[in-house]
């Protein structure tokens, strides 16, 4: 699912709202209004997860290259090469 730069606004400006103001924001939706923003942050919210999750193993993918990398130098710095 792709998130509309309106949904991510919204989404950070909720996320913006301390407790208490998040709680009255809440209080002045209706029951169809505030299921709507709670399943459309629950959304957004595995969206973001599942983008970062990417991106931790796209890091941890160069950080085991390195490894290896070293691994190798080390090998020439040992055997004198």
């Amino acid at each position: 699912m792709n998130i509309s730069s309106k949904q991510m606004e919204f989404f950070e400006f909720l996320c913006s709202l301390d407790k208490k103001q998040l709680e009255k924001y809440f209080l002045m939706l209706g029951p169809a209004e505030s299921e709507y923003v709670r399943q459309m942050v629950l959304t957004i919210g595995k969206q973001v997860t599942t983008e970062l999750n990417l991106e931790l193993a796209e890091i941890l993918d160069e950080v085991e290259d390195l490894a290896d990398a070293k691994s190798v130098l080390d090998s020439f710095t040992l055997s004198g090469k």
